[in-house]
């Protein structure tokens, strides 16, 4: 997978304004080695997958996912540990939960950046949605 991408779009345990005890050391890190540039949406959805959530790209026209855009300093390297903290291995596994895939992300004034995000690609069936596309923080 190539990082010629150099933003990628969070929407969960490594918001900025996350709290909580899950993901807080890849939080600090991606602090240290990324710039936060604030808060953004990406078309689709949000499911509820217990400790994290999960984007599914489909839904209908207009379904946003809320969270916010992180320029990467060094892509490659950090690209490499955000992809093992998701479990995606190299070439993409089938058995792999998550997919890390191009997108282009919305950001707060109304310009566009093209940006890496993580797809959940996990069974969707029985899995809450969580409504408005925004992850509360509870862990």
């Amino acid at each position: 997978m190539s990082a010629e991408l150099d933003h990628i779009f969070v929407y969960g345990t490594l918001l900025g304004a996350a709290r909580g005890a899950y993901g807080r050391a890849e939080r600090r890190r991606l602090t240290q080695e990324g710039e936060r540039l604030g808060p953004a949406t990406v078309p689709g959805r949000l499911l509820d997958l217990g400790r994290y959530p999960g984007l599914i790209a489909d839904g209908e026209a207009g379904d946003v996912v809320h969270g916010e855009v992180v320029g990467l300093r060094t892509p490659g390297p950090t690209l490499a540990w955000l992809d093992a903290y998701e479990g995606v291995t190299a070439g993409g596994g089938e058995a792999d939960e998550y997919a890390r895939e191009r997108c282009v992300a919305t950001l707060g004034g109304g310009s566009s950046i093209a940006v890496w995000i993580y797809r959940y690609r996990g069974p969707i069936g029985g899995r809450p949605l969580l409504k408005g596309g925004r992850w509360p923080d509870r862990f």
